[in-house]
């Protein structure tokens, strides 16, 4: 009787047991369950959702948040993975990645305007732009999107100074930080102006010697990004392609410049005693020369030694020089006339005109002027275009 009564407690413990077993095993596939959906949800979203999230729209392109972070590594990766110095900020990693956006929305107005104009190239000219930064002339393709297709004139709506700089090494040439306020709908100021200069010619290199240097290049590039190889080639392809396109629509901007304007040879005292000023006014009633009482008085040491004497200036050069007020009173003043005592703080003017004539710019102002005027027209088209970005943009800075 005790036996019986020993079974009997015994299979329900074996039941309880072998039903909280079968409670552990259908929990534990639960929880693995739900903690692998997590776990695939999670890779999804890291994977698919995050980076194909539109991050910016320029005119309806879309910038996706892949494309952002690649260009974000590739930048870095060529600053050795290092902030660029001199950045005044409270987090330059933010002001970087402003840079970066602010680039690739530059790119794309850049190409709307290369399109209009008709302008286009070719993946050889693109290659060829690449080796001549690293000293390897295989010899000129024959360009094709000629930058004479459709003339750019007053008529076209621009906006977008480009920013990229293409450089033979993992460096980049860093650029002011525009200024990108985190709304829906955003206004960036215009990036520094295009400046085209030509670029420091590399050692001449050989194809073999070319070769091991790109693939040098390539595979420093691609480690300090941690991009793959493939990705820091179509990004190097990019950058020489949008450098490529502003060259070309630089040529083809025609702008109003004028090949000469009136100019005056100015001659200035400076000096910051009022006792000076009363000796100057005395000395010039008198009729003495202005290049004399310069050459004693003036304490503008540049100026001084040449009587006074600044050389010739447009309008535009005072303007710069000094002030508009400035500029005005002086460009108005007759072959000989002095100005009247002009003061700017501390400081006290006096102006003379040595000789007003129409001179020929050279050159290198013609071209100076015609980079002002690119400069204007981008900007211009920079403000006409619709931009828009994420307010949580910078959340997608990797």
């Amino acid at each position: 009787m005790g036996g019986r009564n020993l079974t009997r407690r015994r299979l329900p413990r074996a039941q309880r047991e072998a039903n909280l077993q079968r409670i552990v095993l259908v929990t534990s596939a639960v929880v693995g369950g739900v903690v692998a959906v997590l776990v695939i949800l999670a890779l999804v979203n890291e994977l698919i959702i995050v980076p194909n999230r539109v991050i910016a729209t320029v005119n309806g392109t879309e910038i996706l948040a892949v494309d952002y972070q690649d260009r974000y590594r590739y930048e870095l990766g060529g600053q050795g993975g290092q902030l660029p110095q001199g950045q005044i900020s409270s987090n330059p990693e933010i002001e970087f990645g402003r840079r970066i956006l602010d680039s690739m929305i530059s790119s794309i107005i850049l190409e709307e305007a290369a399109e209009e104009a008709g302008i286009t190239v070719t993946e050889e000219e693109i290659r060829e732009e690449i080796e001549l930064a690293f000293g390897y002339d295989a010899g000129e393709p024959e360009p094709t999107g000629t930058p004479t297709a459709t003339p750019i004139g007053a008529e076209r709506e621009p906006t977008a100074t480009p920013t990229l700089v293409f450089t033979p090494t993992p460096t980049i040439t860093p650029t002011p930080d525009p200024t990108i306020t985190p709304t829906a709908t955003v206004e960036i100021t215009p990036t520094e102006p295009v400046t085209i200069t030509p670029a420091p010619t590399p050692t001449p290199l050989d194809e073999a010697a070319y070769e091991q240097t790109i693939d040098t290049y390539l595979t420093n590039l691609g480690f300090a990004s941690s991009l793959p190889r493939d990705e820091v080639e179509d990004l190097l392809f990019d950058v020489a392609r949008v450098q490529l396109l502003t060259t070309r629509l630089f040529e083809a901007y025609e702008a109003d410049v004028p090949t000469e304007e009136e100019q005056v040879r100015v001659g200035i005292i400076r000096v910051s005693e009022e006792d000076s000023v009363e000796e100057i006014e005395e000395r010039l009633a008198e009729g003495e020369e202005f290049t004399v009482v310069a050459a004693e008085l003036s304490e503008d040491q540049i100026t001084n030694l040449r009587g006074g004497d600044i050389g010739w200036q447009s309008l535009e050069d005072l303007e710069a020089r000094y002030n508009e007020d400035f500029a005005a009173t002086i460009f108005a003043l007759d072959e000989g006339e002095v100005s009247e005592m002009l003061e700017d703080g501390e400081t006290f003017y006096y102006f003379t005109v040595f000789e007003r004539d129409v001179r020929q710019l050279s050159a290198q102002e013609i071209r100076s002027r015609r980079v002002e005027e690119f400069n204007a027209f981008l900007d211009e088209q920079r403000e006409t275009a619709t931009i828009d970005i994420r307010e949580d943009w910078v959340e997608f800075i990797p």
